[in-house]
């Protein structure tokens, strides 16, 4: 039984060491080695644009206005959850809902988070659709 397992282990071990004399070493890069890269070209940005934009797609609370927006995701039904910085670049003074839910077709649904945020930044929505929101400053209280 002893030898069995000998053997059985000698032939796993000049299996590995095998593998490993067959694989070609790295290459060490320098300076002076790396490749060089790709030349610019005056073309960079002349590709098509699939894209277009919308203005005034979503439509905002009356007497609200879009501040510096952080984040925008889409839940499982389709809705469309901005994170925004209370109608400004920031949330400190602000008791306005940074956090907006808006239908498919850009109708408001619902906002929250007032008062809990300075600088709503990060922003996920789960597979249960779970809206998490990190914010990215503090201040005094």
């Amino acid at each position: 039984m002893k030898r069995m397992m000998m053997l059985a282990l000698l032939l796993v071990g000049s299996a590995v060491n095998a593998q490993t004399a067959t694989t070609p070493p790295r290459p060490v890069w320098t300076v002076e080695t790396l490749p060089q890269p790709a030349p610019l070209t005056a073309e960079t940005n002349q590709q098509p644009n699939p894209y277009r934009s919308e203005l005034g797609f979503l439509k905002l609370p009356a007497g609200r206005v879009m501040g510096s927006t952080s984040a925008v995701a889409v839940d499982s039904k389709g809705h469309i959850w901005v994170a925004e910085r209370c109608g400004a670049n920031n949330c400190g003074s602000s008791t306005l809902d940074p956090i907006m839910e808006f239908d498919a077709a850009g109708n408001f649904i619902k906002a929250f988070g007032g008062g809990l945020t300075v600088f709503p930044h990060g922003f996920f929505i789960d597979a249960q659709d779970n809206v998490w929101l990190t914010d990215a400053r503090a201040i005094a209280g």
